[in-house]
């Protein structure tokens, strides 16, 4: 955590082909700011104004300049991509097809549980106690640690990808954006994604999140220090679209669309949080990703509940074996799974057990 001067704890053991032996306790931005310095928002540093990306822009670019699919080396996992109108197929017209502007997706706060945390959700709030920091935290550093060797290890360049529940938050996709072409930032929340649209246009008062992206123990320096910050910055400025949805509808995007690269960070859990409320929302999620394609996942593990925005928020509980037996059981490939698990910090307080890393690649037949 941000002012903490002893070691933190080593992780717990990992399951998998591939084991994390990163020092510190790990734990979602829920964790961020219980204890330790805290240091003020800082506006951004990065350009000013920034062209929107629309579907005119994407159409344009993709009639010039189209980048070759995704490469599997599987002709019927190709032949499977299609039949499922993944979004990496080439065409300008399908990629309008598929990426309607604002799904018609809305959710009715009658619907939310008691102690789901959308019903005190504040954007700001939460990014301003959790991830104002001078230093990137040992549990945040754990974590770029563990995907930049994940993205390393699939060793593949998407054409597009998404981030689901995405929130207001932006450093998780500073490590996927070299990866993809286009990254879609989804989120049911508009004051979520509004915060995402602020620091693309380079607003005054954006977050800023140069510590987690170009600071010590951040996303650059996982990456062995590959590029510069504002190199990053500029691909994710480029890359990034903010877009709507909703992981409890049987359409999260409003129509019936999967993507080679799926993310999901600390989401799965909240979005219903119940047992059969995480299954469904796994479900969901894993109709997006397309036959072949790769999923990252992170998530409080072993968990009831969190203080959110001062409040306790519930949440599904969710163990290394349940995600382990959920992924195969929707078509994901056993030997392409790799998680770990890092202790929480400070769990009496945050009531975070701990926190889950996981990717997996979908098999072509599911």
């Amino acid at each position: 955590m941000s002012g903490r001067s002893e070691p933190a704890p080593a992780p717990a053991a990992s399951e998998g082909m591939a084991k994390d032996t990163s020092m510190g306790p790990s734990g979602p931005g829920f964790e961020h700011g219980m204890t330790g310095t805290r240091a003020r928002p800082r506006a951004s540093s990065g350009p000013q104004q920034r062209r929107e990306i629309t579907l005119d822009a994407v159409r344009r670019s993709r009639q010039d300049d189209r980048t070759q699919d995704d490469r599997t080396g599987d002709a019927d996992c190709a032949a499977d991509r299609a039949a499922h109108q993944e979004v990496s197929l080439t065409g300008p017209a399908a990629a309008v097809r598929r990426y309607p502007a604002v799904p018609m997706n809305e959710l009715d706060p009658a619907e939310l549980e008691p102690g789901n945390v959308l019903n005190f959700w504040d954007a700001r709030a939460y990014l301003e106690y959790y991830y104002a920091h001078a230093r990137v935290p040992d549990d945040e550093a754990e974590m770029f640690r563990f995907f930049a060797r994940g993205l390393a290890d699939i060793g593949r360049h998407f054409e597009a990808g998404i981030e689901l529940g995405c929130g207001p938050v932006l450093h998780r996709a500073a490590q996927v954006v070299p990866w993809v072409e286009r990254l879609d930032m989804a989120d049911i929340n508009d004051d979520n994604l509004e915060e995402i649209r602020r620091w693309l246009r380079g607003d005054p008062g954006a977050f800023d999140w140069s510590v987690y992206l170009g600071g010590e123990n951040g996303a650059l320096d996982a990456e062995d220090r590959r590029g510069t910050l504002a190199e990053r910055e500029a691909l994710m400025r480029a890359r990034i679209r903010p877009v709507r949805c909703n992981l409890r509808a049987a359409m999260p995007l409003g129509a019936p669309v999967a993507y080679p690269l799926v993310s999901s960070y600390y989401s799965i859990e909240w979005v219903i949080p119940t047992i059969a409320g995480r299954r469904a929302t796994m479900g969901r999620v894993a109709s997006l990703v397309s036959p072949g394609g790769w999923l990252l996942l992170a998530g409080v593990h072993a968990t009831d509940y969190c203080m959110v925005n001062g409040q306790r928020g519930v949440c599904a509980h969710v163990t290394q074996a349940d995600l382990r037996r959920l992924l195969g059981e929707l078509g994901f490939d056993p030997a392409t799974l790799r998680i770990t698990v890092t202790p929480g910090l400070r769990p009496a307080e945050s009531g975070i057990q701990g926190t889950f890393m996981a990717y997996a690649q979908r098999g072509c037949d599911a």
